[in-house]
Protein backbone atom coordinates (compact mmCIF):
# COMPACT_ATOMS: atom_id res chain seq x y z
CA UNK A 1 0.00 0.00 0.00
CA UNK A 2 3.07 2.22 0.86
CA UNK A 3 4.52 1.89 -2.78
CA UNK A 4 1.39 1.91 -4.16
CA UNK A 5 0.61 5.47 -2.68
CA UNK A 6 4.30 6.68 -3.60
CA UNK A 7 3.61 5.80 -7.29
CA UNK A 8 1.04 7.65 -7.34
CA UNK A 9 2.18 10.47 -5.27
CA UNK A 10 4.82 10.66 -7.99
CA UNK A 11 2.17 10.33 -10.63
CA UNK A 12 -0.12 12.96 -9.45
CA UNK A 13 2.64 15.96 -8.96
CA UNK A 14 4.27 15.33 -12.15
CA UNK A 15 0.31 15.01 -14.04
CA UNK A 16 -0.39 17.85 -12.55
CA UNK A 17 0.01 19.92 -15.22
CA UNK A 18 -0.80 18.36 -17.88
CA UNK A 19 -4.19 17.38 -16.39
CA UNK A 20 -4.68 21.11 -15.89
CA UNK A 21 -4.14 21.26 -19.27
CA UNK A 22 -6.46 18.91 -20.46
CA UNK A 23 -9.27 20.17 -18.23
CA UNK A 24 -8.50 23.87 -18.12
CA UNK A 25 -8.41 24.37 -14.32
CA UNK A 26 -5.86 25.57 -12.12
CA UNK A 27 -5.27 22.82 -9.34
CA UNK A 28 -2.50 23.07 -7.18
CA UNK A 29 -1.47 20.70 -4.13
CA UNK A 30 -0.20 23.71 -2.91
CA UNK A 31 -3.58 24.90 -1.72
CA UNK A 32 -3.92 22.43 0.55
CA UNK A 33 -0.91 22.39 2.61
CA UNK A 34 1.81 19.97 3.59
CA UNK A 35 -0.06 19.23 7.09
CA UNK A 36 -3.67 18.17 5.36
CA UNK A 37 -1.72 15.84 2.57
CA UNK A 38 0.30 14.22 4.44
CA UNK A 39 -2.64 13.52 7.38
CA UNK A 40 -4.77 12.27 4.46
CA UNK A 41 -1.76 9.84 2.93
CA UNK A 42 -1.39 8.48 6.33
CA UNK A 43 -5.02 7.68 6.89
CA UNK A 44 -5.79 5.94 2.78
CA UNK A 45 -2.46 3.82 3.71
CA UNK A 46 -4.37 2.48 7.06
CA UNK A 47 -7.37 2.29 5.48
CA UNK A 48 -6.02 0.21 2.38
CA UNK A 49 -4.50 -1.78 4.60
CA UNK A 50 -7.15 -2.40 7.39
CA UNK A 51 -9.69 -3.46 4.11
CA UNK A 52 -7.21 -5.80 2.29
CA UNK A 53 -6.64 -7.50 5.60
CA UNK A 54 -9.99 -7.35 6.53
CA UNK A 55 -11.37 -10.60 4.61
CA UNK A 56 -7.86 -12.83 5.21
CA UNK A 57 -8.48 -12.06 8.86
CA UNK A 58 -12.23 -13.04 9.01
CA UNK A 59 -11.70 -16.23 6.81
CA UNK A 60 -8.66 -17.61 8.87
CA UNK A 61 -10.44 -16.80 12.35
CA UNK A 62 -13.71 -18.84 10.76
CA UNK A 63 -11.67 -21.91 10.04
CA UNK A 64 -11.98 -24.99 11.70
CA UNK A 65 -8.86 -26.58 12.88
CA UNK A 66 -10.54 -29.98 13.49
CA UNK A 67 -11.17 -30.33 9.80
CA UNK A 68 -7.73 -28.95 8.37
CA UNK A 69 -6.11 -31.98 10.78
CA UNK A 70 -8.47 -34.45 9.72
CA UNK A 71 -8.36 -33.66 6.20
CA UNK A 72 -12.14 -32.73 5.40
CA UNK A 73 -11.59 -29.43 5.04
CA UNK A 74 -12.01 -28.08 1.29
CA UNK A 75 -12.13 -25.20 0.10
CA UNK A 76 -15.45 -23.69 0.51
CA UNK A 77 -17.61 -21.64 -2.50
CA UNK A 78 -17.39 -18.45 -0.01
CA UNK A 79 -14.32 -16.92 -1.41
CA UNK A 80 -14.75 -18.00 -4.76
CA UNK A 81 -17.74 -15.75 -4.78
CA UNK A 82 -16.34 -12.80 -3.05
CA UNK A 83 -13.65 -12.84 -6.14
CA UNK A 84 -16.54 -13.30 -8.97
CA UNK A 85 -18.32 -10.35 -6.92
CA UNK A 86 -15.43 -8.51 -7.51
CA UNK A 87 -15.06 -8.72 -11.00
CA UNK A 88 -18.59 -8.55 -11.57
CA UNK A 89 -18.35 -4.54 -9.91
CA UNK A 90 -15.32 -3.36 -11.60
CA UNK A 91 -16.83 -4.86 -15.25
CA UNK A 92 -19.99 -3.32 -13.99
CA UNK A 93 -18.36 0.46 -13.36
CA UNK A 94 -16.08 -0.21 -16.09
CA UNK A 95 -19.38 -1.09 -18.68
CA UNK A 96 -20.79 2.08 -16.80
CA UNK A 97 -18.04 4.39 -18.30
CA UNK A 98 -17.38 2.96 -21.38
CA UNK A 99 -21.03 3.20 -22.91
CA UNK A 100 -21.19 6.51 -20.82
CA UNK A 101 -18.04 7.81 -22.67
CA UNK A 102 -19.46 7.23 -25.87
CA UNK A 103 -22.99 8.90 -25.27
CA UNK A 104 -21.54 11.84 -23.93
CA UNK A 105 -18.74 11.60 -27.12
CA UNK A 106 -21.72 11.07 -29.32
CA UNK A 107 -23.58 14.36 -27.48
CA UNK A 108 -20.89 16.47 -28.23
CA UNK A 109 -20.21 15.27 -31.99
CA UNK A 110 -24.25 15.82 -32.33
CA UNK A 111 -23.73 19.61 -30.99
CA UNK A 112 -20.96 20.13 -33.01
CA UNK A 113 -22.39 18.98 -36.34
CA UNK A 114 -25.62 20.83 -36.02
CA UNK A 115 -26.83 24.06 -37.97
CA UNK A 116 -26.65 26.87 -36.11
CA UNK A 117 -28.29 28.80 -38.79
CA UNK A 118 -25.48 30.89 -39.06
CA UNK A 119 -22.23 31.56 -41.36
CA UNK A 120 -19.07 30.61 -38.71
CA UNK A 121 -16.11 30.41 -40.94
CA UNK A 122 -14.44 33.21 -41.70
CA UNK A 123 -15.51 35.47 -39.70
CA UNK A 124 -13.65 37.80 -37.14
CA UNK A 125 -14.89 39.21 -33.94
CA UNK A 126 -13.22 41.84 -32.53
CA UNK A 127 -14.21 43.38 -29.00
CA UNK A 128 -14.95 47.13 -29.20
CA UNK A 129 -16.49 47.88 -25.99
CA UNK A 130 -15.39 50.90 -24.24
CA UNK A 131 -12.87 51.42 -27.61
CA UNK A 132 -12.98 54.79 -29.29
CA UNK A 133 -13.75 52.94 -32.32
CA UNK A 134 -16.89 52.67 -31.90
CA UNK A 135 -17.47 56.60 -31.91
CA UNK A 136 -16.38 56.64 -35.13
CA UNK A 137 -17.89 53.29 -36.49
CA UNK A 138 -18.87 54.28 -40.16
CA UNK A 139 -15.20 55.38 -40.49
CA UNK A 140 -13.96 52.09 -39.69
CA UNK A 141 -16.94 50.03 -41.82
CA UNK A 142 -16.04 52.28 -44.44
CA UNK A 143 -12.11 51.98 -44.56
CA UNK A 144 -12.10 48.17 -44.15
CA UNK A 145 -14.43 47.33 -46.77
CA UNK A 146 -12.63 49.18 -49.16
CA UNK A 147 -9.66 46.38 -48.85
CA UNK A 148 -10.52 43.30 -51.07
CA UNK A 149 -10.43 40.77 -48.70
CA UNK A 150 -13.04 42.03 -46.59
CA UNK A 151 -16.64 41.51 -47.69
CA UNK A 152 -18.65 43.12 -45.51
CA UNK A 153 -18.68 44.63 -41.58
CA UNK A 154 -21.45 44.88 -38.59
CA UNK A 155 -21.40 44.85 -35.07
CA UNK A 156 -23.46 43.38 -32.68
CA UNK A 157 -24.32 43.30 -28.88
CA UNK A 158 -23.19 39.47 -28.07
CA UNK A 159 -21.30 36.76 -29.85
CA UNK A 160 -23.60 34.58 -31.93
CA UNK A 161 -23.96 31.38 -30.02
CA UNK A 162 -22.92 32.34 -26.36
CA UNK A 163 -25.01 32.16 -23.39
CA UNK A 164 -24.76 35.63 -23.02
CA UNK A 165 -28.11 37.04 -24.69
CA UNK A 166 -30.88 40.10 -23.29
CA UNK A 167 -34.56 40.17 -22.61
CA UNK A 168 -36.70 42.94 -22.46
CA UNK A 169 -40.48 43.70 -21.52
CA UNK A 170 -42.31 44.23 -24.89
CA UNK A 171 -46.13 44.21 -25.91
CA UNK A 172 -46.65 42.48 -29.18
CA UNK A 173 -49.32 44.39 -31.82
CA UNK A 174 -52.77 43.17 -30.03
CA UNK A 175 -51.31 42.92 -26.31
CA UNK A 176 -52.26 45.44 -23.93
CA UNK A 177 -49.02 47.28 -22.58
CA UNK A 178 -49.97 45.37 -19.41
CA UNK A 179 -49.55 42.30 -21.49
CA UNK A 180 -46.00 42.75 -22.51
CA UNK A 181 -43.51 39.83 -21.66
CA UNK A 182 -39.63 39.01 -21.79
CA UNK A 183 -38.69 38.87 -25.42
CA UNK A 184 -34.74 38.00 -26.61
CA UNK A 185 -33.61 41.16 -28.52
CA UNK A 186 -30.35 41.99 -30.43
CA UNK A 187 -28.86 45.11 -31.49
CA UNK A 188 -27.01 45.09 -34.31
CA UNK A 189 -25.67 47.22 -37.19
CA UNK A 190 -26.55 47.38 -41.07
CA UNK A 191 -25.59 44.38 -42.93
CA UNK A 192 -25.46 42.07 -39.97
CA UNK A 193 -27.52 39.32 -41.85
CA UNK A 194 -25.23 39.62 -45.02
CA UNK A 195 -21.92 39.14 -42.35
CA UNK A 196 -23.37 36.01 -40.86
CA UNK A 197 -25.21 35.09 -43.61
CA UNK A 198 -28.84 34.36 -41.99
CA UNK A 199 -31.88 33.80 -44.70
CA UNK A 200 -34.13 36.02 -44.84
CA UNK A 201 -37.80 34.70 -46.02
CA UNK A 202 -39.86 38.09 -45.81
CA UNK A 203 -39.49 41.27 -46.35
CA UNK A 204 -36.14 43.16 -46.22
CA UNK A 205 -33.33 43.75 -44.40
CA UNK A 206 -31.99 47.12 -43.02
CA UNK A 207 -30.89 49.67 -45.05
CA UNK A 208 -29.43 52.88 -45.00
CA UNK A 209 -31.60 53.73 -47.85
CA UNK A 210 -34.58 54.06 -44.97
CA UNK A 211 -33.70 56.74 -42.77
CA UNK A 212 -36.09 56.11 -40.11
CA UNK A 213 -34.87 52.47 -39.64
CA UNK A 214 -32.91 53.37 -36.38
CA UNK A 215 -35.89 54.22 -34.90
CA UNK A 216 -38.68 52.03 -36.76
CA UNK A 217 -37.63 49.13 -38.55
CA UNK A 218 -37.85 45.92 -36.64
CA UNK A 219 -36.53 42.08 -37.52
CA UNK A 220 -38.21 39.28 -36.06
CA UNK A 221 -37.03 35.27 -36.48
CA UNK A 222 -39.90 32.50 -37.74
CA UNK A 223 -40.00 31.46 -34.34
CA UNK A 224 -41.74 34.97 -33.16
CA UNK A 225 -44.65 34.60 -35.92
CA UNK A 226 -45.27 31.27 -35.18
CA UNK A 227 -45.48 32.03 -31.30
CA UNK A 228 -47.52 34.63 -32.16
CA UNK A 229 -49.84 32.90 -34.50
CA UNK A 230 -49.37 36.19 -37.20
CA UNK A 231 -49.72 33.14 -39.54
CA UNK A 232 -47.31 33.44 -42.69
CA UNK A 233 -44.04 35.57 -41.80
CA UNK A 234 -45.43 37.37 -45.56
CA UNK A 235 -48.52 37.75 -42.82
CA UNK A 236 -45.83 39.33 -40.08
CA UNK A 237 -44.78 42.22 -42.60
CA UNK A 238 -46.48 45.70 -41.07
CA UNK A 239 -47.07 44.12 -37.53
CA UNK A 240 -45.72 46.11 -34.49
CA UNK A 241 -44.36 45.99 -31.08
CA UNK A 242 -44.30 48.15 -28.32
CA UNK A 243 -40.79 48.77 -26.88
CA UNK A 244 -40.85 51.11 -23.91
CA UNK A 245 -42.57 54.43 -24.88
CA UNK A 246 -41.91 53.74 -28.69
CA UNK A 247 -43.34 51.51 -31.34
CA UNK A 248 -41.66 49.56 -33.87
CA UNK A 249 -42.61 47.64 -37.19
CA UNK A 250 -41.59 44.40 -38.51
CA UNK A 251 -39.80 44.84 -41.91
CA UNK A 252 -38.57 41.39 -42.21
CA UNK A 253 -38.59 37.95 -41.02
CA UNK A 254 -35.19 36.00 -41.12
CA UNK A 255 -34.53 32.54 -40.41
CA UNK A 256 -34.69 30.80 -37.61
CA UNK A 257 -30.76 30.53 -35.99
CA UNK A 258 -29.67 29.60 -32.95
CA UNK A 259 -28.23 33.18 -31.35
CA UNK A 260 -27.63 31.86 -27.79
CA UNK A 261 -26.11 28.42 -26.80
CA UNK A 262 -27.16 25.19 -27.51
CA UNK A 263 -27.73 24.38 -23.96
CA UNK A 264 -30.51 27.24 -24.38
CA UNK A 265 -33.97 26.35 -26.58
CA UNK A 266 -34.50 28.30 -30.01
CA UNK A 267 -36.92 31.13 -29.05
CA UNK A 268 -38.29 33.96 -30.30
CA UNK A 269 -36.12 37.32 -31.41
CA UNK A 270 -36.37 40.64 -32.04
CA UNK A 271 -33.43 42.72 -33.76
CA UNK A 272 -32.84 46.05 -34.22
CA UNK A 273 -30.90 48.92 -34.46
CA UNK A 274 -29.41 51.18 -32.45
CA UNK A 275 -31.14 54.82 -32.67
CA UNK A 276 -28.41 57.15 -31.48
CA UNK A 277 -24.89 57.38 -31.24
CA UNK A 278 -24.86 56.69 -27.82
CA UNK A 279 -27.27 54.18 -27.58
CA UNK A 280 -24.73 52.45 -30.58
CA UNK A 281 -21.72 52.75 -28.07
CA UNK A 282 -23.86 51.50 -24.87
CA UNK A 283 -25.37 47.86 -27.08
CA UNK A 284 -22.53 47.37 -29.67
CA UNK A 285 -19.79 45.37 -27.94
CA UNK A 286 -18.18 43.63 -30.97
CA UNK A 287 -17.15 44.28 -34.47
CA UNK A 288 -17.47 41.48 -37.36
CA UNK A 289 -15.79 41.34 -40.14
CA UNK A 290 -16.65 39.23 -42.98
CA UNK A 291 -13.14 38.24 -44.73
CA UNK A 292 -11.86 36.43 -47.65
CA UNK A 293 -10.15 33.28 -46.11
CA UNK A 294 -7.44 32.96 -48.82
CA UNK A 295 -6.29 36.32 -47.92
CA UNK A 296 -7.07 36.61 -44.57
CA UNK A 297 -3.35 37.47 -42.81
CA UNK A 298 -3.90 40.36 -45.57
CA UNK A 299 -7.14 41.62 -44.01
CA UNK A 300 -6.21 41.19 -40.86
CA UNK A 301 -3.48 43.78 -40.71
CA UNK A 302 -5.87 45.74 -43.18
CA UNK A 303 -7.81 45.73 -40.00
CA UNK A 304 -5.59 45.92 -37.51
CA UNK A 305 -4.13 49.24 -39.30
CA UNK A 306 -7.39 51.22 -39.15
CA UNK A 307 -8.12 49.88 -35.81
CA UNK A 308 -4.68 51.68 -34.36
CA UNK A 309 -5.11 54.86 -36.36
CA UNK A 310 -8.30 55.40 -35.19
CA UNK A 311 -7.74 53.70 -31.52
CA UNK A 312 -4.00 54.57 -30.30
CA UNK A 313 -4.55 52.94 -26.50
CA UNK A 314 -6.87 50.25 -26.65
CA UNK A 315 -5.48 46.74 -28.43
CA UNK A 316 -6.33 45.03 -31.29
CA UNK A 317 -7.36 42.24 -30.20
CA UNK A 318 -9.66 39.54 -32.52
CA UNK A 319 -10.83 35.99 -32.76
CA UNK A 320 -12.31 34.08 -34.89
CA UNK A 321 -16.24 32.64 -34.87
CA UNK A 322 -15.30 28.83 -35.74
CA UNK A 323 -12.79 28.76 -32.96
CA UNK A 324 -14.96 30.50 -30.22
CA UNK A 325 -18.05 28.70 -30.73
CA UNK A 326 -15.48 25.57 -30.29
CA UNK A 327 -14.35 26.84 -27.50
CA UNK A 328 -17.59 27.21 -26.03
CA UNK A 329 -18.31 23.65 -26.27
CA UNK A 330 -15.23 23.17 -24.05
CA UNK A 331 -16.86 21.74 -21.06
CA UNK A 332 -18.31 18.78 -22.92
CA UNK A 333 -15.45 18.06 -24.49
CA UNK A 334 -13.48 17.98 -21.79
CA UNK A 335 -16.13 15.85 -20.19
CA UNK A 336 -15.76 12.98 -22.56
CA UNK A 337 -11.74 13.12 -22.65
CA UNK A 338 -11.90 12.71 -19.00
CA UNK A 339 -14.53 9.93 -18.80
CA UNK A 340 -12.26 8.26 -21.81
CA UNK A 341 -9.27 8.24 -19.49
CA UNK A 342 -11.29 6.93 -16.45
CA UNK A 343 -12.37 4.19 -18.68
CA UNK A 344 -9.08 3.01 -19.89
CA UNK A 345 -8.19 2.96 -16.11
CA UNK A 346 -11.39 0.99 -15.28
CA UNK A 347 -10.75 -1.46 -18.03
CA UNK A 348 -7.17 -2.20 -17.10
CA UNK A 349 -8.15 -2.28 -13.21
CA UNK A 350 -11.04 -5.10 -13.91
CA UNK A 351 -8.52 -6.22 -16.36
CA UNK A 352 -6.28 -7.27 -13.64
CA UNK A 353 -8.47 -8.73 -11.48
CA UNK A 354 -10.12 -10.80 -14.00
CA UNK A 355 -6.10 -12.35 -14.88
CA UNK A 356 -6.37 -12.66 -10.82
CA UNK A 357 -9.41 -14.61 -10.95
CA UNK A 358 -8.15 -16.54 -13.82
CA UNK A 359 -4.22 -17.76 -12.46
CA UNK A 360 -6.06 -18.59 -9.41
CA UNK A 361 -9.64 -20.77 -10.77
CA UNK A 362 -6.27 -22.39 -13.20
CA UNK A 363 -3.99 -23.72 -10.36
CA UNK A 364 -7.69 -24.80 -8.38
CA UNK A 365 -9.06 -26.71 -11.11
CA UNK A 366 -5.03 -28.18 -12.69
CA UNK A 367 -5.86 -32.18 -11.56
CA UNK A 368 -9.49 -31.77 -13.43
CA UNK A 369 -8.06 -29.92 -16.83
CA UNK A 370 -5.89 -33.15 -16.48
CA UNK A 371 -8.88 -35.53 -16.34
CA UNK A 372 -10.43 -33.85 -18.82
CA UNK A 373 -7.74 -33.51 -21.32
CA UNK A 374 -7.12 -37.33 -20.41
CA UNK A 375 -10.55 -38.72 -21.46
CA UNK A 376 -10.17 -36.57 -24.62
CA UNK A 377 -10.73 -33.00 -24.31
CA UNK A 378 -9.69 -30.88 -26.84
CA UNK A 379 -7.23 -27.48 -26.05
CA UNK A 380 -10.28 -25.13 -27.54
CA UNK A 381 -12.77 -26.99 -25.33
CA UNK A 382 -10.58 -26.38 -22.22
CA UNK A 383 -10.31 -22.85 -23.22
CA UNK A 384 -14.07 -22.70 -23.53
CA UNK A 385 -14.97 -24.15 -20.37
CA UNK A 386 -12.85 -21.16 -18.56
CA UNK A 387 -13.77 -18.34 -20.79
CA UNK A 388 -17.97 -19.65 -20.36
CA UNK A 389 -17.71 -18.48 -16.87
CA UNK A 390 -16.43 -15.06 -17.76
CA UNK A 391 -18.25 -13.88 -20.32
CA UNK A 392 -20.90 -14.79 -18.41
CA UNK A 393 -20.13 -12.11 -15.87
CA UNK A 394 -19.46 -9.53 -18.41
CA UNK A 395 -22.68 -10.21 -19.63
CA UNK A 396 -24.21 -9.68 -15.99
CA UNK A 397 -21.88 -6.93 -15.37
CA UNK A 398 -23.40 -5.11 -18.74
CA UNK A 399 -26.76 -5.93 -17.76
CA UNK A 400 -26.63 -4.13 -14.33
CA UNK A 401 -25.20 -1.17 -15.69
CA UNK A 402 -27.25 -0.75 -18.72
CA UNK A 403 -30.62 0.90 -16.58
CA UNK A 404 -28.17 2.57 -14.58
CA UNK A 405 -26.53 4.20 -17.41
CA UNK A 406 -30.22 5.37 -18.96
CA UNK A 407 -31.12 6.44 -15.75
CA UNK A 408 -28.03 8.70 -15.28
CA UNK A 409 -27.87 9.62 -19.89
CA UNK A 410 -31.44 10.06 -19.43
CA UNK A 411 -30.68 12.94 -16.49
CA UNK A 412 -27.84 14.35 -17.85
CA UNK A 413 -29.21 14.74 -21.46
CA UNK A 414 -32.06 16.54 -19.87
CA UNK A 415 -29.99 19.84 -19.67
CA UNK A 416 -29.32 19.68 -23.62
CA UNK A 417 -32.65 20.80 -25.33
CA UNK A 418 -30.97 19.37 -28.75
CA UNK A 419 -30.41 15.41 -27.61
CA UNK A 420 -29.15 12.34 -29.34
CA UNK A 421 -31.40 9.29 -29.74
CA UNK A 422 -30.63 7.99 -26.86
CA UNK A 423 -32.33 4.36 -27.57
CA UNK A 424 -30.75 4.28 -30.49
CA UNK A 425 -27.48 5.22 -29.42
CA UNK A 426 -27.71 2.87 -26.21
CA UNK A 427 -28.39 -0.06 -28.30
CA UNK A 428 -25.07 0.60 -30.18
CA UNK A 429 -23.00 1.56 -27.59
CA UNK A 430 -24.17 -1.05 -25.22
CA UNK A 431 -23.51 -3.77 -27.95
CA UNK A 432 -19.67 -2.16 -28.44
CA UNK A 433 -19.09 -1.99 -25.27
CA UNK A 434 -19.87 -5.58 -24.64
CA UNK A 435 -18.38 -6.69 -27.77
CA UNK A 436 -15.12 -4.92 -26.63
CA UNK A 437 -15.12 -6.01 -23.05
CA UNK A 438 -15.65 -9.66 -23.93
CA UNK A 439 -12.82 -9.18 -26.56
CA UNK A 440 -10.24 -7.31 -23.90
CA UNK A 441 -10.95 -10.50 -21.49
CA UNK A 442 -10.48 -13.18 -23.50
CA UNK A 443 -7.10 -11.66 -24.01
CA UNK A 444 -6.36 -11.17 -20.72
CA UNK A 445 -7.50 -14.61 -19.56
CA UNK A 446 -5.46 -16.69 -22.64
CA UNK A 447 -2.49 -16.78 -21.40
CA UNK A 448 -3.27 -18.85 -18.14
CA UNK A 449 -6.42 -20.49 -20.18
CA UNK A 450 -4.23 -21.76 -23.27
CA UNK A 451 -0.94 -22.46 -20.76
CA UNK A 452 -3.81 -24.88 -19.16
CA UNK A 453 -4.92 -26.76 -21.77
CA UNK A 454 -1.42 -28.06 -23.23
CA UNK A 455 -0.59 -28.89 -19.80
CA UNK A 456 0.49 -32.78 -19.71
CA UNK A 457 -1.89 -34.40 -18.03
CA UNK A 458 0.40 -37.08 -16.50
CA UNK A 459 1.97 -33.91 -14.79
CA UNK A 460 -1.57 -32.53 -13.56
CA UNK A 461 -2.61 -35.63 -12.11
CA UNK A 462 1.07 -36.08 -10.08
CA UNK A 463 0.28 -32.69 -8.29
CA UNK A 464 -0.49 -32.81 -4.81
Amino acid sequence: AIIAVGISLLLGVNGLPYFNILTGKEISFAAYGASTITVSIVLLVTLITFLTGFYPATFLSGFNPVEGVRGTYTKGKKGEKIRRGLVLFQFTVTAILLIGTSLAYFQYQHMQSMDMGYEQEQIVVVPSSLSSVMWYYDEMKERSENHISVNSVTGSKTVMGSDRYFTYQIAPEGFGEDEAYSIAKLFVMHDFLETMGIGLIAGRTFSTDFATDPDEALLINKMMVDSLGWGSPEDALGKTFRIDDRTGTVVGVTEDFHYAHLRQDLEPVIIELPNSQNQRIANIDYLKFKIDGRNSSEALSHIEEIWSDIDRIQPFEYYFLDSKIEEMYATERQFSVLMGLFTILAIIVGCLGLLGLASYSVSQRTKEIGIRKALGASAAEIFYMFSKNYIVLIVIAHSVALPIVYFAANWGLSFFPYQIDLGFYLVGTFVASLAISIIVSLLTISSHTIKASRINPVESLQQE
